[in-house]
């Protein structure tokens, strides 16, 4: 059985639902109830923006990984405040990395963008699996912008700022680290 709180949730309109989880999100920072802050932002996407603007700097240090991570797996990459927490988080690829991965030399990666080749570099979002970057470039996943771009770069597993399989896409989350980027020809993969 459901608890109260999440049957009530689904109860409101998405205005009040908002309302509520603001309401919910200020009272445990006033509490210094930082876990219940970590928790109520994660998989609430619309109040991510606020969460980030106000309390970011707040939340205690051993806290901030898994938060920006966790924001990051649940449409945190849309949120400029996620994005920014994330680049500015120490470099963890040899703790995260599947084991395979961690003591080579480097990692080879892929990605689907809608960005140009000099822009690549940039996004934080590589994988280590060729099939899921052709997922996005084929727009199968999702049905936002279309990938244009199909990359394969490399990368130092040293030089990874995080690693995440939570929604099964073998994510390799780093910033400006990536070289050896060429664009790839899908018909020949």
């Amino acid at each position: 059985m459901k608890p109260w709180s999440e049957i009530r949730m689904q109860m409101l309109t998405k205005k009040e639902w908002i309302r509520v989880s603001m309401a919910e999100l200020n009272q445990a920072a006033e509490s210094n109830d930082w876990n219940r802050v970590c928790e109520l932002t994660e998989c609430r996407y619309e109040i991510m923006p606020y969460t980030f603007s106000v309390y970011y700097d707040k939340i205690p240090q051993n806290l901030r990984r898994d938060f920006v991570v966790g924001c990051y797996e649940h449409h945190g990459d849309g949120v400029p405040g996620c994005r920014k927490a994330l680049r500015g988080l120490p470099k963890n690829g040899i703790n995260e990395l599947p084991k395979a991965y961690r003591e080579k030399e480097y990692i080879t990666v892929y990605r689907a963008g809608e960005e140009n080749l000099d822009k690549a570099k940039y996004r934080l979002s590589w994988t280590l699996d060729k099939r899921v970057a052709l997922d996005f470039y084929n727009n199968l996943r999702y049905s936002c912008d279309r990938a244009h771009n199909l990359y394969k770069a490399k990368i130092r597993p040293c030089d990874v700022i995080a690693y995440t399989n939570e929604r099964k896409e073998k994510e390799v989350l780093q910033y400006r680290k990536v070289y050896d980027i060429e664009v790839l020809d899908y018909k020949l993969l």
